[in-house]
């Protein structure tokens, strides 16, 4: 099978019975009343081939994901004690007062912006889907953790905060041409000497450890999802698709992704280019020193405007 140019990771085809899905959930989709049409479904999916998917869209920005997202109370998103443990961590190295202004920018699932409300501060938290603005804001909003719908570009606050945090790798959902532009305007957000805290995908460990592979997973006693990671060289972008069974309603759906991978050395100097100085960085939330075996880029940056 010929690769697409730059694809560094192309998937073959699922071609054999025993590897549609492990045995104990392929029994458990066989007894369904509808069984025969989702292993179908599932079969189809499967034998996709990766050039032949457009990944114009990513989930992420998708107001059906965010939906399922919400209805199921975001099952599977967090786990409460992580949380509470990356938050600490935040705080222990972005050295801001008590009560300081934060800006947590993407915020998904909103427990960061609220568990650092309850640490005594005042949280403005940003996302673009209103489904889910208007959810955190019933369900977590008061007058010192304030949700707003925003993309990174739409960001225009001026000197406000102390502390700006993008978790999750969100940054990497943004288009490469638009990171400096996005850096800048967080920088302008900061006051003077104010942090950012960010987290990023390791793309040399994204390279060695995930490219090309493919791998089960079970959720929250529901979903069974198929994750397939690639690397597009060309362009340094991770291309995934994660095919998802339901258990629930016994529903098989594909999602897909795309994030712009960056490396340590590439990160600081984008950084630097945006007016933040690095003070601090980590390969992962034990506080390890960053190698190309760290799964994560965590930066801690200070605003030099």
């Amino acid at each position: 099978m010929n690769s697409s140019p730059g694809l560094d990771s192309p998937a073959e085809p699922f071609t054999a019975q025993q590897e549609l899905c492990p045995p104990i959930y392929y029994n458990q989709m066989k007894n369904q009343k509808d069984g025969a049409k989702i292993i179908s479904s599932l079969k189809a999916f499967l034998h996709q081939r990766i050039e032949d998917i457009s990944f114009t869209d990513n989930m992420y920005y998708d107001e059906d994901f965010f939906a399922k997202s919400i209805e199921n109370n975001f099952a599977g998103w967090y786990d409460a004690d992580a949380l509470k443990q990356q938050i600490g961590f935040i705080l222990q190295h972005c050295k801001v007062t008590p009560n300081s202004k934060v800006l947590d920018a993407a915020c998904g699932h909103g427990r960061h912006a609220e568990l650092l409300c309850r640490r005594g501060h005042e949280v403005l938290a940003t996302d673009i889907s209103d489904q889910l603005i208007t959810h955190l804001t019933e369900k977590y909003g008061d007058k010192r953790l304030l949700f707003e719908k925003r993309t990174f570009m739409e960001i225009n606050y001026s000197q406000i905060f102390d502390l700006a945090i993008v978790l999750a790798n969100s940054l990497g959902l943004i288009p490469r041409d638009e990171f400096v532009i996005v850096l800048n305007k967080l920088s302008r957000s900061l006051k003077k000497d104010g942090w950012l805290f960010v987290e990023l995908d390791n793309r040399s460990h994204f390279v060695k450890n995930e490219a090309g592979k493919r791998s089960w997973s079970y959720h929250a006693d529901r979903w069974l999802v198929l994750s397939e990671h690639h690397y597009d060289s060309e362009n340094r972008l991770e291309k995934t698709v994660d095919i998802s069974v339901d258990f629930a309603d016994m529903s098989v759906n594909q999602f897909l992704l795309t994030k712009s991978l960056y490396d340590y050395n590439e990160l600081c100097n984008l950084l630097a280019s945006a007016n933040f100085i690095v003070r601090k960085s980590f390969g992962d939330w034990e506080g390890n020193e960053i190698s190309e075996a760290s799964p994560s880029l965590l930066i801690a940056a200070q605003n030099r405007l």
